[in-house]
């Protein structure tokens, strides 16, 4: 994109600047907030080769002093290590406690390896979540803690409902997390489930048996609610409803759902926008099943999920997207839910990509749908951009007194793309300025 895009009269605009790329930084940012709430300094924590990096602020982001490292990688074996990396981090706009959540992962150790791809049973299953708590913005950390759900059921070993170490897990990687008035946290995540879990999802939805075979893949959406205990030593969790999806020939595919965003709405209603997938791409290709954006609302609080459906825009054509990340924010000045995400003119079939153009667009409170005349491109694909290029996996927050958006962004590549990994991996800054 150009450094900034023209204004219009009641259009949203853009900016871009290089952003800080510290040396071994492995991909995009992992997390990055205000410190308390009284000052505003930045913290923000990237994953490196062997290990992740936290990183202070004292200029609203534009230049960073590291200040303390996680890790190091724990070699298990030749071929595997314990990683730490930082999941994401959530200060919390009431009481001012800055928590840390931390994923403790085995991951493949071999050079040029994707950690979770197709690494079912290794990298997604064996890995614990885990949290800290800071009264003076991120300087001091208190006790690392493990999450484990409330209730005399669970431990160690089975640390929340359906997740059992080294058979299931909960994936909490670049959420953002919400209190809401009433004091209840919201984390949503996903589950990588056991076996048995799966099997039962696939008998329910009378799945077809050729697609059986996506079991390996498959990944369940989910809402944690959390409740800080009296003394804020810590916080108390449950696990919401799953968030369902109809799989098999559908347009919401056969994977289930994962990096599921919320929109609450004034009247109570949660709105869910869910990332689905598929192996069998060529398969609903030559059926002409095109992937959709699928989402959910919940009326209870995330305790139950319904009305579960493709994701359009206000005239109720669809939205055309890739597999790819997504992400809500409110914004405190204009009171308006916006939902970031790859949004296509042209359908794809499960496709990872095309993860471009990158877009911004506002969602209607009462129909739960995205107005089309909001829609606005953050990022694309340039000229001198290689084909399988991605606009993705970015960290988005409000900024201070401006009102303006702050998204964060490292330029990605498909895995299948020539040279990958050895291209070029620059890292943006943008700023999202909204209508007054």
């Amino acid at each position: 994109m150009s450094e900034s895009q023209p204004a219009r009269r009641g259009a949203i605009t853009i900016t871009r600047e290089n952003d800080l790329k510290v040396d071994g930084q492995r991909d995009w940012v992992s997390a990055e907030s205000y410190a308390s709430l009284e000052q505003e300094d930045l913290i923000r924590a990237v994953s490196t080769q062997d290990g992740s990096l936290m990183l202070r602020s004292q200029d609203r982001g534009r230049s960073w002093t590291p200040v303390e490292g996680i890790g190091p990688n724990k070699p298990l074996d030749a071929s595997r290590h314990l990683h730490t990396s930082v999941a994401t981090l959530c200060l919390d706009p009431d009481n001012g406690m800055l928590v840390r959540f931390l994923t403790e992962a085995i991951e493949s150790a071999r050079e040029g390896d994707i950690p979770y791809a197709d690494a079912v049973g290794m990298g997604p299953h064996f890995q614990r979540v885990y949290y800290e708590v800071s009264r003076d913005g991120g300087r001091n950390w208190g006790p690392r803690q493990l999450l484990i759900e409330q209730g005399a059921e669970y431990d160690e070993q089975h640390w929340a409902r359906d997740v059992w170490y080294g058979q299931s897990s909960l994936i909490l990687e670049g959420r953002r997390l919400h209190r809401l008035p009433d004091g209840t946290i919201v984390a949503p995540c996903y589950l990588w489930p056991t076996k048995e879990h799966i099997e039962r999802i696939f008998a329910e939805e009378a799945r077809p048996q050729e697609l059986w075979d996506d079991a390996v893949y498959y990944v369940q959406s989910v809402c944690l609610l959390g409740r800080w205990r009296e003394d804020l030593s810590g916080i108390d969790w449950q696990s919401g409803g799953p968030i369902l999806l109809q799989g098999g020939y559908t347009p919401a595919g056969t994977c289930g759902s994962d990096e599921p965003t919320l929109a609450f709405l004034d009247d109570g209603k949660w709105l869910a926008v869910l990332r689905t997938s598929t192996s069998h791409v060529q398969e609903f290709r030559d059926k002409n099943i095109p992937f959709l954006r699928q989402c959910s609302v919940s009326t209870d609080n995330g305790m139950s999920w319904h009305d579960a459906r493709s994701l359009t825009f206000g005239d109720g054509s669809p939205v055309y997207s890739s597999s790819a990340y997504s992400e809500f924010i409110r914004s405190s000045k204009t009171g308006n839910w916006y939902w970031i995400g790859n949004v296509l003119d042209v359908p794809t079939f499960g496709d990872c990509d095309p993860r471009y153009p990158l877009q911004i667009v506002e969602l209607d409170p009462l129909t739960l749908k995205l107005k089309r005349d909001t829609l606005t491109v953050i990022e694309d694909k340039g000229p001198e951009d290689l084909e399988r290029v991605r606009f993705s996996n970015f960290r988005i927050y409000e900024e201070r007194g401006s009102g303006d958006f702050v998204l964060l962004m490292t330029k990605g590549y498909s895995e299948l793309q020539e040279g990958y990994p050895n291209l070029p991996f620059p890292s943006y800054r943008y700023r999202i300025q909204l209508p007054d």
